[in-house]
């Protein structure tokens, strides 16, 4: 996508929200005569096209983000990215009783970084690759991982390390599920 193209669809959203409020400031007029059109026909119509126009505009810039290839070199396939989070995960489980506090949160932080929070944000391809119905199962148990690491995390900040151990076990657990899914 050219800089020129991005430029003009970026302003679909505000193309759109400014026909609504025009077309609202245009339609709030009650007509003078009975069974008429307010004066303010042309400034409502003008709105309601401008709407129109902005959401084409809008959704011709979501499509075509959705056609854009990665422009990251070093970016990472979703699914390559969920198999190749098992290896610190499991090691971060049998190394979690051992390891200080500080240590074990910078440990977790580092497997969200690097694993969870990417696949996260390219969760569009896992639908587009699978499908609505198993793509959002498959995102469920994503969540739950990413939800059970976040209060292992939590825990060990809190210095509850027995928490934070079994919440480490419960995630290791989701995404091994979901690579034995894959």
């Amino acid at each position: 996508m050219t800089t020129e193209t991005q430029k003009s669809t970026s302003f679909g959203p505000y193309i759109f929200a400014a026909g609504i409020l025009v077309a609202i400031a245009g339609s709030a007029k009650l007509p003078e005569a009975q069974g008429g059109f307010p004066d303010t026909l042309p400034i409502f119509i003008l709105g309601a096209i401008a709407a129109a126009v902005g959401i084409v505009l809008w959704r011709r810039q979501i499509k075509q983000e959705q056609e854009q290839p990665d422009s990251d070199p070093n970016a990472i396939n979703p699914f390559e990215r969920l198999q190749s989070i098992q290896a610190p995960l499991l090691k971060l489980k049998e190394e979690a009783p051992t390891l200080e506090t500080e240590s074990l949160c910078d440990r977790v932080d580092n497997i969200l970084q690097e694993y969870v929070i990417p696949f996260a944000m390219a969760r569009h391809k896992v639908i587009e690759k699978l499908g609505m119905d198993k793509g959002a199962e498959l995102l469920v148990v994503v969540a739950y991982g990413e939800r059970m690491l976040n209060r292992a995390w939590s825990a060990a900040a809190d210095a509850h390390a027995p928490e934070s151990i079994a919440s480490i076990e419960e995630a290791c657990e989701a995404f091994q599920e979901l690579a034995s899914e894959a």
